[in-house]
């Protein structure tokens, strides 16, 4: 997806000239398979009671690749508030969120990739949005939302980083060989948004 237009047909709640975090929210939790081709596990899942820390939606993309999405109100906030110590979570407690989703998915839990994706769903992005992400070992989507009156949105894919993960990769690796494997990454990806990757010990997986 680069840009999608879609009738939401709600009336009652997105007819205003501005919408909230919520809306937001809503529209995705809504839409979320015609949308983004995500399934939604759970909305505002807590994983840190002490400090009011939640997930803001889960989700398993058509890969059954697991996905954080985040939600960015603002031109100038952060682009990304809690979402990387929320992957940190997640790798940490695989176990929590194989109970989590064997309940809901059942057989096609099986299938599930544990080492999420972020998605980030905003007003607006701009160049230096996507920078500032550029170096982050994850895969990381920057999508803007824009609301129109005739109860019309659009989503349009503002950067795209799918920068691998090497930490797992036993291999030991010189310089002019991670610059290889970074140029087959991107020209494998350059395919198209379906593709994904998994690096672990000596092999990586497209």
């Amino acid at each position: 997806m680069d840009k999608i237009v879609y009738n939401i047909k709600n009336k009652t709640l997105y007819n205003k000239k501005k919408y909230t975090k919520k809306d937001m929210i809503d529209i995705i939790a809504n839409n979320s398979l015609q949308l983004l081709g995500l399934r939604i596990i759970c909305n505002n899942y807590e994983i840190d009671k002490d400090h009011n820390d939640y997930i803001e939606t889960l989700a398993i993309d058509t890969n059954f690749q697991l996905v954080l999405v985040e939600y960015r109100m603002g031109k100038f906030t952060r682009v990304i508030k809690n979402g990387l110590m929320q992957i940190d979570y997640i790798n940490s407690h695989i176990s929590e969120f194989k109970i989590l989703i064997n309940d809901i998915l059942k057989e096609d839990a099986k299938n599930v990739i544990y080492n999420p994706r972020l998605v980030i769903i905003g007003e607006s992005f701009n160049k230096l949005d996507g920078d500032s992400i550029s170096h982050l070992p994850y895969e990381i989507d920057l999508i803007s939302l824009d609301v129109y009156d005739n109860d019309m949105i659009s989503l349009n894919k503002i950067y795209t980083s799918r920068n691998v993960d090497l930490s797992f990769y036993s291999i030991k690796l010189n310089d002019n060989e991670k610059d290889l494997i970074f140029e087959l990454n991107d020209f494998v990806l350059s395919f198209g948004e379906e593709i994904s990757i998994q690096a672990l010990y000596n092999i990586i997986v497209y």
